[in-house]
C-alpha cells in the first residue's frame, strides 16, 4: 500500500548551517492489511517517519509511493501523544463525541451514490442510496470505544478538565471512527493507565477493518504485540526483524 523508495530525510540546521540525516536510501514497502510495530531507540526517527508517510514532512530525496494514484483517496488517520490538553477546549466530552459522529456522516454522505430507479412504464422513479453507513453504527461503536476505555463516567466534563490519558483515549477513538486505509499510531497510550493500555491490541483488534494498513509506536511490553510485524529504525535504515 506504502512504498518508500531510496527515501532520504535530514533536519536542516538553518543556525549551525549543518543537516541531522534522519534516514538514508531507504527502501521498504508497507503492505495491505499489516500490522507493524515500530522499535528504535529514543531520537533515531520513528515520529519522523510517522510524519514523513503521513504527508506532514516531505522527504529530501527518493520518493514515497502511495498505493492509490489520487492521494485525496487514501485516508489516513495518526494519533501522536500530547504533552499539554489545551486550556481553551471548554466544549464536554459529550459535545465532542457527538461532533465525530456528525463529522463521520457528513464524509459519508458525500461518498454516496444515487441511481434512480422506473418502474416498467417509467411513471415512478425512487431514489435508491448506497454505501456509508448509519448514525446509528457510529453511536454504537462509540459507546463501546467509550465504555472500553472508562470514559463514560466523563461526558459531562469539559475537555480541559480531563487528564492528559483521558484526552489520548479521546483522540484514538476520533482515529479508529476515522475507518482509515492508514492508521498511523505514535506511542497512542501515552499517559493512558495501565488497563487501558494494556487493552490497546485488543480495541485494535475488534474495532479496525482487517484490510487496512497499522503502523504502530510503542513502549508497552512487545509481547502484547505478539501477532505484528516487527521492524527497527537503527542507523537510518528501515529493516524488518526475523
Amino acid at each position: 500500500m506504502i512504498q518508500l523508495e531510496k527515501v532520504d530525510f535530514a533536519y536542516n540546521k538553518a543556525e549551525r548551517a549543518m543537516e541531522i540525516p534522519i534516514l538514508q536510501q531507504v527502501d521498504f514497502t508497507f503492505a495491505e492489511g499489516k500490522r507493524y510495530l515500530l522499535s528504535g531507540q529514543n531520537g533515531v526517527g520513528k515520529s519522523t517517519l510517522l510524519q514523513l508517510l503521513a504527508r506532514n514532512l516531505r522527504p529530501t530525496g527518493g520518493k514515497i509511493i502511495y498505493r492509490r494514484p489520487q492521494l485525496e483517496q487514501l485516508k489516513l488517520a495518526a494519533v501522536t501523544p500530547l504533552n499539554t490538553v489545551n486550556s481553551s477546549l471548554n466544549f464536554t466530552v459529550e459535545e465532542f463525541c457527538r461532533n465525530i459522529v456528525q463529522l463521520r456522516i457528513l464524509r459519508d454522505s458525500r461518498q454516496r451514490k444515487f441511481s434512480r430507479i422506473k418502474d416498467l412504464f417509467g411513471r415512478k422513479r425512487q431514489e435508491v442510496e448506497t454505501g456509508g453507513n448509519s448514525v446509528a453504527y457510529f453511536r454504537e461503536r462509540l459507546s463501546k470505544l467509550t465504555e472500553r476505555l472508562d470514559l463514560s463516567a466523563c461526558y459531562q466534563r469539559q475537555l480541559k478538565e480531563l487528564s492528559q490519558g483521558q484526552y489520548q483515549k479521546l483522540l484514538l477513538i476520533r482515529a479508529i471512527l476515522a475507518e482509515a486505509d492508514v492508521y498511523l499510531l505514535d506511542e497512542p497510550t501515552a499517559f493512558m493507565d495501565r488497563k487501558s493500555a494494556e487493552l490497546l491490541p485488543e480495541i485494535l483488534q475488534e474495532f479496525l477493518a482487517p484490510t487496512c494498513l497499522l503502523l504502530l509506536v510503542s513502549h508497552e511490553d512487545p509481547s502484547l504485540f505478539a501477532a505484528y510485524n516487527k521492524i527497527k529504525l537503527q542507523n537510518r535504515q528501515l529493516t524488518a526483524e526475523v
